[in-house]
């Protein structure tokens, strides 16, 4: 499934072609994500008074067809056959050419990359219009907590051993999960690190924390490591509401013996087992 990117627009007058836009909406493989710009909604609903009420009604509409599809393709993950999508990008190039109505959309601009939740954000701030505050918060604070990692930890260690890695069948075919990895390498043992951005579900973080663990156990078993001579860190800032599912998972994992946790701004340490140990490239 290829990505692509629709503007989406109300018509302010149809004969002369004037629009704005007050929206973005973005399809790859995992599914569909909308954002409108409620500044923008507000502006149009006060130059079209009359049809202030249809405006919200369109877009809840459109919210509730994007759920329904994102439903649809979580069910579909896994199975031999897939029903075809209805918001593909051929429909949102027919709906550009040939929707005329209060609600329209610009033709579909594709992208040869994959699009983060931090990339969607910044590509609606340059097409639409800027961040709620609390959204535009939280990016900052996760380009922050990136841009650590990648200046003390990525740049000093990347011609030594793999970093960026996406483990997956593809790598090692009996791999049954797909995780990525900060960096690693191996020299008698295995070093690493891996970040991970408390801010997501609880579920997610279960998930991505079974699959470190399991990843450490595979690549030891594997390769006939002593697993408890290897040196592998979790990068992650405590979260900041107690009494939280999120935050009982950060609880339980201080104890454990795999890895160890720690900020970004220890992620030094890494750096200097890395280079203490001369660990290197392992991967072919």
């Amino acid at each position: 499934m290829k990505t692509f990117y629709s503007l989406i627009k109300i018509a302010l007058n149809p004969s002369a072609g004037d629009n704005l836009s007050i929206g973005l909406l973005l399809q790859d493989k995992n599914g569909i994500r909308l954002l409108f710009s409620e500044d923008r909604k507000r502006n149009v609903k006060h130059l079209l008074s009359s049809n202030s009420d249809i405006i919200d009604f369109l877009v809840k509409q459109l919210e509730s067809t994007v759920n329904a599809v994102n439903t649809q393709l979580k069910q579909q993950k896994g199975k031999l056959i897939e029903m075809p999508i209805l918001l593909n990008s051929e429909y949102f190039s027919y709906l550009s050419k040939y929707c005329n109505g209060l609600l329209q959309f610009s033709t579909p601009s594709f992208i040869a990359d994959d699009v983060t939740p931090e990339k969607f954000l910044k590509l609606f701030e340059l097409l639409i219009d800027k961040l709620p505050a609390d959204l535009s918060k939280s990016t900052s604070k996760k380009d922050k907590f990136n841009s650590t990692i990648e200046n003390k930890l990525i740049k000093r260690v990347k011609d030594k051993v793999h970093t960026h890695v996406k483990f997956d069948n593809k790598i090692m075919p009996s791999l049954f999960f797909h995780i990525e990895i900060d960096c690693i390498g191996l020299n008698g043992a295995f070093v690493g690190a891996k970040s991970l951005d408390f801010s997501k579900s609880s579920q997610t973080l279960d998930t991505q924390i079974s699959h470190f663990s399991n990843l450490i156990t595979y690549l030891s078993l594997e390769n006939k490591k002593d697993i408890l001579k290897n040196k592998f860190f979790l990068i992650a800032e405590e979260p900041l509401k107690i009494e939280t599912p999120e935050h009982k998972i950060w609880d339980g994992i201080q104890k454990q013996t795999l890895f160890k946790v720690i900020n970004p701004n220890e992620v030094g340490q890494v750096a200097q087992i890395i280079e203490d140990t001369n660990a290197g490239l392992f991967l072919k």
